[in-house]
């Protein structure tokens, strides 16, 4: 297997460009269109960590229902008490 240089990669006809019928607004098309595609990329993986990560922050402990629980009067203290025994 031949290793190639970075100056041979570029030297390649079908890197030229204008030779090869394409022209240098082709090739900066396709630069930015990898480009783009890149971050596209980049931006799914880092929204479906935020979002994962957002979700994760809002979970309730048992014991955290049963404290909002009691605070709306939905339980007695007898009833909390027992809850927190419970879990303990």
């Amino acid at each position: 297997m031949q290793l190639t240089t970075f100056a041979q990669y570029f030297n390649h006809p079908m890197m030229r460009g204008r030779e090869n019928g394409m022209g240098a607004g082709a090739m900066l098309f396709s630069l930015l269109f990898l480009i783009l595609i890149v971050m596209g990329i980049i931006y799914l993986f880092r929204g479906h960590a935020h979002s994962h990560h957002h979700l994760r922050m809002h979970e309730q402990t048992p014991i955290d229902i049963a404290k909002k629980r009691y605070a709306a009067g939905e339980i007695t203290k007898a009833e909390f008490e027992q809850i927190k025994k419970d879990l303990a």
